[in-house]
């Protein structure tokens, strides 16, 4: 009798320590599930915090591709039209010559009334009119972004190749000015005696 009684304490006694030995495990399980949850939570956060990051980085690196895109583009467009800017600054050059020499336009000149089928007769550098309050001022002068030489010129021909002479010289590639124009009628058949004022420039 006494044996059964100890039997069934015994069963009583391990039926609790079982019962309390799963509660336990349970709460370590809560515990251990609670944990991984907040360790999952921030691994998420993280995570989203890095693919933003990202995002931007690779949202700049569009930026500056699309910039230098475009720049490249501007390059080409100005490499392709090189040859015209050239051709502009040759055209600018020749306009306008870096430096005047007197004997060099002398032959110039001479060269361009014989073309004209008309006759130097004379040529000077500055004016030389009594009439002119300027008149002694030095042949070449230096005016805003140019120096200018006045070069007057008599010459011996008809009316008509006289004009094409004038023409010539304002339509040359060379800029030049025709200040004045006095032309006499000469007693030879037809001929005319004309003294034009022209202005040439150079590069300062």
């Amino acid at each position: 009798m006494a044996f059964r009684i100890n039997v069934k304490s015994n069963t009583s006694s391990s039926g609790a320590s079982k019962g309390k030995n799963f509660l336990e495990d349970i709460r370590v399980f809560a515990v251990l599930m609670v944990i991984a949850c907040v360790g999952l939570i921030a691994l998420i956060v993280v995570g989203s915090r890095s693919i933003d990051e990202t995002n931007a980085d690779i949202k700049q690196e569009m930026k500056t591709y699309e910039e230098n895109q475009l720049s490249i583009a501007n390059l080409k467009a100005l490499q392709a039209r090189s040859e015209e800017y050239e051709a502009q600054r040759d055209a600018y050059d020749a306009m306008i010559p870096e430096k005047m020499d007197q004997q060099q336009i002398m032959i110039e000149m001479e060269t361009r009334v014989e073309s004209m089928n008309c006759v130097l007769t004379d040529l000077t550098f500055g004016s030389e009119s009594a009439d002119d309050k300027n008149s002694k001022a030095a042949a070449s002068s230096s005016n805003g972004l140019v120096n200018q030489m006045q070069v007057q010129i008599s010459v011996r021909g008809t009316y008509t190749d006289i004009m094409k002479l004038c023409e010539s010289i304002v339509t040359d590639e060379e800029l030049m000015r025709i200040d004045g124009i006095h032309m006499m009628p000469m007693t030879q058949g037809g001929l005319k005696e004309a003294q034009i004022t022209i202005m040439k420039f150079s590069k300062k």
